[in-house]
């Protein structure tokens, strides 16, 4: 387990973990027994530390039945869009990002990139992130020290289809 989430007006409220591949908690629980349902996880290629990162990846599945990652669609209303952020609460401290982006993608698009060739690469996945969105934000900037995290999830009827929500870090508390 390497923290936690939340995001006020959802029932988003789980453990994040991860492991070194992508494909072992989509199955599995954080306690390691097989679930249908999988678990919260930061890509495999993530460091832990949120902030040795440029892009923390998590994924989730998008349950009908409202569990997992399903309330990221919330963000698809432009009121919950400008008004709420996602907290991450780990060992090192608790981190709140504000989104700055949400659009659907096709799964070959790499929105959820954890490596970049170069400083001003990464400040350009950012602004093009951010161009995608539904909505706009006026004033957030994007500089080379920036840590984003990237919300997963399926587009339920759209195999191809991932929503993306994108957050920038604007607050640790230690």
């Amino acid at each position: 387990m390497i923290g936690y989430i939340t995001i006020k007006g959802t029932v988003i409220s789980y453990p994040v973990v991860q492991t070194n591949d992508n494909d072992y908690y989509l199955d599995h629980g954080f306690n390691h027994q097989v679930l249908n349902a999988g678990t919260i996880f930061a890509d495999c290629t993530n460091h832990p530390k949120v902030t040795e990162n440029r892009n923390l990846v998590l994924y989730g599945h998008n349950f009908k039945n409202g569990a997992m990652f399903h309330q990221l669609d919330k963000f698809l209303k432009e009121d919950f869009f400008m008004n709420t952020t996602v907290e991450l609460a780990t060992l090192d401290g608790i981190y709140t990002f504000e989104v700055f982006a949400v659009y659907k993608s096709h799964v070959k698009i790499r929105y959820y990139a954890t490596s970049f060739a170069s400083d001003e690469a990464f400040v350009d996945f950012c602004y093009n992130a951010a161009e995608k969105s539904l909505y706009k934000k006026e004033g957030i900037e994007f500089n080379a020290d920036d840590t984003i995290l990237t919300l997963s999830t399926c587009v339920n009827g759209e195999k191809n289809y991932r929503y993306a929500i994108q957050a920038k870090l604007v607050n640790v508390e230690r």
